[in-house]
């Protein structure tokens, strides 16, 4: 058979030493497959020299371990937990690589977002939401730092130059798209630069233009005079107060902000517009006079005042001087540059000259 040997007897084992039952084909002991042609010792037999004994090598069914001991549990949990902790440190440096390499990348698309002056736009891509990824994700304050160096300038040279061009008397009117723009960004460079004060009172001023284009006097009343107890010295915000204290009647009260306006920036025209246009209401055409002019001399440029001008000297029956004053006021207005109604301003210059005419001494013959 196949498990004896030439005269029938039972084998041992070529792995373990056991010895094969007569017709096995697989040790019982260690599973090892018996050839039939592989020569067995009988039972008692010594091994040769060298050879492997059962005491030197013990395996179990599915388990082999040559030269001792099977690795007791304490060691084979050990090895486990080693196991563990290796892939756990491997795993956080996996992590802290990519989070590395996200955190260069969000800060080389910013560098380009700053140089290409895309700021809120395009949607993904601005610098303003890759700057407060990179807050979000817990930069460095010193990188911050760095990119609010470089922001700072770059965020407040548009809405500086808004406000600018629209306290220049006779400027056109920003748009409400405009005026958000600025809001936005101004509030960012307060964010950057948090003990400058005239940032968010630029913020709280274009957030009350916003509410006053859309026609909520109210709500930009509360924005200005928000505004105002941030920053003192700024006379676009006392002169918007007093702008809807007119609007409101109180005349009293406007030319209290409007005061105000003028101590702040005894240059700027527009206050002594408002408060002429106060005394105007109030029927005391004098004061109102003297306002205007001191406007259209700090403000030779600016039409309005010579509207306000010419109402005057149609009510003192000065027709020629309204004449004067509705031509200075057409000349130096672009169309669409102001909120006045201009063909109803030339329908008072045409009235004024038919009434100059009338005051003509008609010469005889």
């Amino acid at each position: 058979m196949a498990n004896m040997d030439p005269v029938g007897h039972s084998a041992a084992c070529r792995m373990c030493g056991h010895q094969v039952g007569a017709g096995l084909e697989v040790c019982e002991h260690c599973g090892t497959p018996v050839s039939q042609r592989q020569a067995r010792k009988p039972v008692g037999t010594k091994p040769r020299p060298g050879s492997l004994t059962p005491n030197d090598v013990r395996v179990r069914p599915g388990l082999r371990q040559v030269g001792g001991k099977p690795p007791s549990l304490a060691n084979r949990r050990s090895l486990v937990i080693a196991g563990a902790s290796l892939t756990a440190v491997l795993a956080l440096l996996v992590i802290a690589g990519a989070i590395y390499f996200q955190s260069a990348s969000v800060e080389r698309r910013l560098d380009d977002a700053i140089a290409k002056g895309n700021l809120l736009t395009p949607p993904g891509d601005s610098a303003y939401e890759l700057y407060h990824q990179l807050k979000r994700e817990g930069a460095a304050p010193g990188k911050l730092a760095q990119f609010g160096d470089k922001l700072l300038p770059v965020i407040t040279a548009r809405p500086f130059r808004l406000l600018k061009d629209f306290a220049d008397p006779g400027s056109k009117e920003p748009t409400a798209g405009e005026w958000e723009e600025a809001q936005k960004l101004l509030t960012w460079a307060s964010e950057i630069k948090p003990n400058d004060g005239s940032l968010p009172a630029r913020a709280s001023y274009c957030s009350g233009r916003i509410a006053y284009i859309g026609n909520r006097k109210g709500e930009a009343l509360d924005w200005w005079q928000r505004a105002d107890s941030q920053d003192k010295s700024w006379a676009v915000l006392t002169n918007g107060v007093g702008l809807i204290y007119n609007e409101r009647r109180d005349y009293a009260s406007a030319r209290r902000y409007l005061y105000e306006a003028i101590r702040r920036d005894p240059t700027w025209a527009v206050p002594y517009n408002n408060i002429g246009t106060s005394f105007f209401f109030e029927r005391d055409y004098a004061q109102a006079e003297s306002y205007y002019r001191q406007c259209a001399d700090r403000a030779p440029r600016w039409g309005r005042p010579h509207f306000w001008l010419g109402d005057i000297a149609m009510h003192n029956q000065d027709y020629a001087r309204a004449v004067q004053e509705y031509e200075s006021g057409l000349g130096l207005t672009e169309a669409g540059a102001t909120n006045i109604d201009l063909d109803k301003v030339r329908e008072k210059l045409q009235h004024a000259r038919q009434m100059t005419a009338l005051q003509q001494p008609i010469s005889g013959d």
